[in-house]
């Protein structure tokens, strides 16, 4: 399952990625190519992570490549919200930062994220 919504008022994307096969997971990086064409370069983004979610090691390599589309599309910077109870591993969301070229923020639920986004620091600092 994945959910790939641009918020053009925002210039924000929200990528949601739930349990995804192989398949799944590129349909989502093209989702991804897509609605990077409708934000403005410089745009954030959230990728979340709902509880239950879980990521064949295989599959990371598509990961990798959808956070490589989201900077080539001009991302500015990205919160990666893994809610208590999601099975996406620590070590995944390590990979994920160190993979990246974009500056990327965790956060435990979708208002934290916004709050970063917003404010540039979440509301428990």
């Amino acid at each position: 399952m994945h959910i790939v919504h641009p918020d053009l008022e925002k210039n924000r994307l929200y990528v949601t990625i739930g349990e995804a096969d192989r398949e799944e997971m590129e349909e989502a990086l093209e989702s991804v190519e897509a609605s990077c064409k409708e934000v403005a370069a410089g745009f954030t983004c959230i990728v979340h992570f709902p509880e239950g979610t879980l990521l064949h090691p295989s599959d990371q390599d598509l990961l990798f490549r959808i956070q490589e589309a989201l900077v080539a599309g001009g991302l500015k910077k990205a919160v990666y919200v893994r809610t208590p109870g999601s099975v996406l591993g620590r070590l995944q969301l390590e990979m994920l930062h160190m993979n990246s070229a974009c500056p990327a923020d965790n956060a435990l639920s979708l208002d934290e994220a916004e709050v970063i986004l917003n404010n540039g620091h979440p509301s428990h600092s």
